[in-house]
C-alpha cells in the first residue's frame, strides 16, 4: 500500500526549477490552482462544527465561527480533485475524502494529511468511492469496486469481499448502512445484507434482495434507517423492508430520481433534483430558494438539527433551526478553460465550460472571480462562448451562435468603483457584416480575433462551413466595419484560428483539414485589386497536418503553427506579399505531438500546450528549455487546452478541462531604462537560495563584481527580471560582503549600477 504523511503547511511551497542553458534561465514560482468548487457531491460536519464539502474541483471547508473558507486542492494536500464523498469522523477528528479515481485522502482537523492509493492502484473498472461509514476503529469504504474494510489507526485495508452473496464480483455500491450488527449495501444489482458477527469475506454470509423481493429495479440508489426500519430508494420509488421483503411506499413527484434519503429532525426525508421533502411532502427546501435556481445533487444532516443541501454548480445551502445560508466560495463557475486572454489591466478572461456545458465566461481580477452570463446580462443572449482574444486594452470573446462580445474596460474600474467595471457590446448580423449559416443567417459563429496595431483595426473570423458570406470582419476605432470573403472559395469559411503578422497579413487555420489561409488587404479597405491571398495544404507545403489547432506570431515575425501531429514554423511570412511561397519548416523536437495552444511570452520563448503537458522552446526554436507535467510540477492536468500570459508581470496561465494553473516567471517586458532593485536584502545564498534582480532594460548585460572591481559573475537576460544563485563563474559560493551590479543594454543607450550585501 502506498501512503505518506505530511503537514499541509509544508505544501504551501514555492515550486521552482532553474535550467542553466546557453541562452536562458527558466524560473517558475508562486504556483496557484483554480477550479470550480460549486458542484457539490457530498458534505459533512467535523467535531468543530466546520462544514467540509467535496466537489468536482476539490474540497472547501467553511468555518461558521469565523465566516471563512479554506480551499484544498493539489497544492495543499490532495491527490485528486474530483471528489465523490466526504465523511467526518468526529470521534477520531479526521475527515475522509473519497475521489472519483479511487484515491482516499484522510486529513486531521489540524490539517495533517494521509494518502491511501490502494483502491486506485488496484485498477478497478469503476474505482470511485461513493460512501464511507465508521464503526469503532474500522471504516467501511464502498464504491464502484464493492466494499473494503479499513483499519483506521493503521490505515491498512483488512478485507475486501470478492462477492456480496450471489451478486457479480465487484458489484458497484451506491450507499452503505450499519444497523445494529448488520451491514446493508445499496448496489447496482440489488440490496446486500450481512451480519457483522459473521465473516463478510464469505459470500454465503450475505443475503441478496432484488426485484424478486419487491424492488421495482435492481439498481438501488439509497438505503436509510428510520425508526429502526430499513428504507430503500430505487429511481423515484421508496420501499420499506418488512417480513424479509421490500414493500412499495410511495413514488416521489416531479418525475425525477431520488438524490438522497435519510432521517432529519425526526422524519424520513428524500431529495429529488428540485426539492428536499418529508415523506408526507412537506417542503424543507426547493431549488427556487437560491437565486442561481440551482438543482440538487443530494443532502446530509449533522443529526443535531442542521441540514446541508448539495447544489449543482451553486455550492451548498445550509439550514439550521434559526436561519439558512447559501455557501459559495470564491471560485470559477467552471473548471474547464478552453480560451484565455489577459487584458492590459492584467485581468484574465476565459471561456467557461466545455461545449456540452457552456456556462458563460469568466473574469479573474485581484483573486476575485466573476461569471458574466445571460442570467446576469440578458443582452449577451447566450452562454456558448468558445474563444477569447485580447485587443488594445479590450477583450473580444467569441460565441457559438450569437456573434461576439467586445469587453471595454472603464475608468471606474481603475478608480475602484463599485459599479460594473466594463461595458459589453455584442455584435451579430443585426449590427455588423457577420453572417450565419445558409439556412440560419442569424446563427453567428465567430472564431478567434486579432488586433492590427499598424492601423488600429480589430479582426475576427466569421465561421460557417459551406456557407457564403464574409470570412473576415474588421472594425476600426470609429466603429466602421469592413468584410472580406475567402478569395479562393466564397463558400469556404471553415476556419477558426487567426493571427496577424508584422506585415498585416491575416493567417487563418482550419480545424477541419482546410490548411492555412492567408489574406492581406494591403491597407486599402475599399480596394481589392491589390489584395494578396492564398493557402497552404499538404500539396504545396511542409505542414505536418492540414488541421490547424493553434497559431502564434513571435517577436521576430515568425508564424508558429500547431497541428494534431506536430509543430511547424513559417520562417518568412512576408514572402507571400512578393507572390512567393514562404519557407515552412517542421519543428522536429515536437514531431508527432498534438498541439493544443501556442503562446509567445515577453522573452520570445514559445510555450506549447499538448495533451502530455507544456513544452517551453527557446527564442529561435532550436532547443527545449523546459517541460512541465503533473510529475515534475503542480500542473493540475497534463492535458493543457489553452495558454496566456501577462507580459507586465510574467504571470503564465494554463487552462485545462479540470482547472486553471498560474505561475510567476521571468518572462516580463523589460523597462525603457534601468531601475535596478534586488531582494532579499541582505542576501544569504544558503537560506534564500536565489537573489531576485528587478528593473532591467532590454537585452541587459551585467556583471556582479566586488567593490574592488573583481568579476564575480556575468549574466545576460532579455527581460525585466532575472535571478542569481550566489555562485561565481567557477560555481563556488561567494563570501560575505558588499557587491555591485554593473549593467548595460546591448540594444539601448542605458547603464546602471546597483549595490547589495551578501551574508553567510
Amino acid at each position: 500500500m502506498k501512503k505518506w504523511f505530511y503537514n499541509s503547511a509544508l505544501l504551501l511551497f514555492v515550486f521552482f526549477f532553474t535550467l542553466s542553458l546557453s541562452q536562458a534561465q527558466l524560473f517558475l514560482d508562486n504556483w496557484k490552482t483554480y477550479s470550480s468548487l460549486l458542484n457539490v457531491n457530498s458534505a459533512s460536519f467535523d467535531s468543530r462544527d466546520r462544514l467540509w464539502a467535496g466537489t468536482d474541483g476539490g474540497v472547501f471547508m467553511y468555518d461558521p465561527s469565523a465566516g471563512t473558507y479554506s480551499v484544498f486542492n493539489n497544492l495543499n494536500g490532495m491527490l485528486t480533485l474530483d471528489i465523490t464523498t466526504v465523511k467526518c469522523n468526529k470521534e477520531t477528528k479526521k475527515v475522509f475524502i473519497g475521489g472519483f479515481d479511487g484515491n482516499l485522502d484522510i486529513v486531521s482537523e489540524d490539517l495533517n494529511w494521509t494518502h491511501i492509493t490502494d483502491i486506485k492502484n488496484s485498477r478497478f473498472p469503476e474505482p470511485q468511492i461513493n460512501d464511507i461509514i465508521f464503526d469503532g476503529d474500522l471504516a467501511y469504504i464502498a464504491g464502484g469496486f464493492g466494499i473494503s474494510v479499513l483499519d483506521q489507526p493503521q490505515n491498512i485495508f483488512l478485507q475486501t469481499p470478492p462477492r456480496l452473496g450471489n451478486f457479480p464480483p465487484n458489484t458497484g455500491i451506491r450507499k452503505i448502512l450499519k444497523s445494529g450488527n448488520e451491514l446493508w449495501a445499496a448496489t447496482k444489482a440489488g440490496i446486500a445484507r450481512v451480519n457483522l458477527k459473521n465473516s463478510i469475506i464469505n459470500p454465503d454470509n450475505w443475503t441478496n434482495y432484488t426485484i424478486a423481493n419487491g424492488l421495482s429495479d435492481n439498481n438501488v440508489s439509497f438505503i436509510a434507517e428510520y425508526k429502526n426500519q430499513i428504507y430503500a430508494a430505487v429511481d423515484s420509488n421508496i420501499f420499506l423492508f418488512e417480513n424479509d421483503t421490500f414493500k412499495f411506499i410511495t413514488k416521489v413527484p416531479f418525475y425525477t430520481s431520488i438524490q438522497g434519503l435519510m432521517e432529519y429532525n425526526g422524519k424520513l426525508c428524500f431529495s429529488s433534483n428540485f426539492v428536499v421533502q418529508t415523506l408526507d411532502y412537506q417542503n424543507i427546501y426547493d431549488f427556487t430558494q437560491v437565486r442561481d435556481t440551482a438543482f440538487i445533487n443530494g443532502f446530509s444532516s449533522d443529526g443535531k438539527g442542521k441540514i446541508v443541501i448539495f447544489l449543482k454548480n451553486s455550492g451548498v445551502y445550509l439550514i439550521n433551526e434559526t436561519d439558512s445560508i447559501q455557501l459559495k466560495p470564491n471560485c470559477p463557475i467552471s473548471s474547464s478553460f478552453n480560451g484565455l486572454a489577459v487584458d492590459s489591466y492584467g485581468t484574465l478572461w476565459a471561456a467557461a465550460g466545455e461545449k456540452s456545458q457552456i456556462k458563460g465566461f469568466l473574469k479573474l481580477e485581484n483573486e476575485i472571480w466573476e461569471n458574466p452570463n445571460n442570467l446576469k446580462y440578458p443582452n449577451i443572449t447566450t452562454n456558448y462562448f468558445m474563444a477569447s482574444g485580447g485587443q488594445n486594452g479590450n477583450v473580444i470573446i467569441s460565441s457559438w451562435g450569437k456573434g461576439y462580445i467586445r469587453i471595454i474596460r472603464t475608468l471606474d474600474e481603475v478608480l475602484g468603483s463599485e459599479h460594473d467595471n466594463y461595458i459589453m457590446q455584442r455584435y451579430d448580423h443585426s449590427n455588423s457584416p457577420l453572417t450565419g449559416l445558409n439556412d440560419a443567417q442569424d446563427y453567428i459563429i465567430t472564431g478567434q480575433s486579432a488586433y492590427d496595431r499598424r492601423n488600429a483595426m480589430s479582426w475576427i473570423v466569421n465561421y460557417a462551413p459551406t456557407s457564403k458570406g464574409p470570412l473576415l470582419v474588421a472594425q476600426d476605432v470609429k466603429g466602421t466595419f469592413y468584410s472580406f470573403e475567402n478569395m479562393i472559395s466564397a463558400y469556404n469559411r471553415d476556419f477558426l484560428t487567426l493571427v496577424i503578422d508584422d506585415n498585416g497579413t491575416k493567417w487563418l487555420g482550419s480545424y477541419n483539414a482546410g490548411g492555412l489561409y492567408y489574406f492581406n488587404e494591403m491597407n486599402t479597405f475599399d480596394k481589392t485589386s491589390d489584395d494578396k491571398w492564398g493557402s497552404f495544404n499538404s500539396s504545396n507545403s511542409n505542414l505536418p497536418n492540414v488541421t490547424i489547432n493553434a497559431l502564434a506570431v513571435d517577436k521576430t515575425g515568425i508564424i508558429w503553427v500547431g497541428t494534431p501531429t506536430g509543430l511547424a514554423v513559417v520562417l518568412n511570412p512576408g514572402a507571400v506579399l512578393r507572390n512567393s511561397n514562404p519557407y515552412i519548416r517542421k519543428v522536429t523536437i515536437l514531431a508527432q505531438i498534438a498541439i493544443n495552444s501556442i503562446m509567445v511570452d515577453a522573452l520570445n520563448y514559445k510555450w506549447i500546450a499538448t495533451n502530455e503537458g507544456v513544452w517551453i522552446i527557446n527564442a529561435d526554436g532550436t532547443e527545449v528549455i523546459g517541460y512541465l507535467n503533473q510529475k515534475n510540477s503542480p500542473l493540475i492536468s497534463d492535458e493543457v487546452l489553452s495558454l496566456a500570459n501577462d507580459p507586465k508581470t510574467g504571470r503564465i496561465y494554463f487552462g485545462t478541462k479540470v482547472g486553471l494553473n498560474t505561475v510567476s516567471s521571468l518572462s516580463i517586458e523589460p523597462l525603457a531604462d534601468f531601475k535596478i532593485e534586488v531582494f532579499p536584502q541582505p542576501f544569504n545564498p544558503e537560506k534564500d537560495n536565489l537573489l531576485i534582480i528587478e528593473g532591467l532594460a532590454q537585452d541587459a548585460d551585467f556583471s556582479i563584481t566586488t567593490l574592488d572591481g573583481e568579476l564575480v559573475k556575468n549574466i545576460k537576460t532579455t527581460g525585466r527580471k532575472t535571478i542569481w544563485d550566489g555562485r561565481n563563474e567557477l560555481g563556488n559560493m561567494v563570501s560575505a560582503g558588499i557587491y555591485l551590479i554593473v549593467a548595460s543594454s546591448a540594444t539601448k543607450d542605458a547603464t546602471s549600477v546597483g549595490k547589495f550585501a551578501v551574508i553567510r
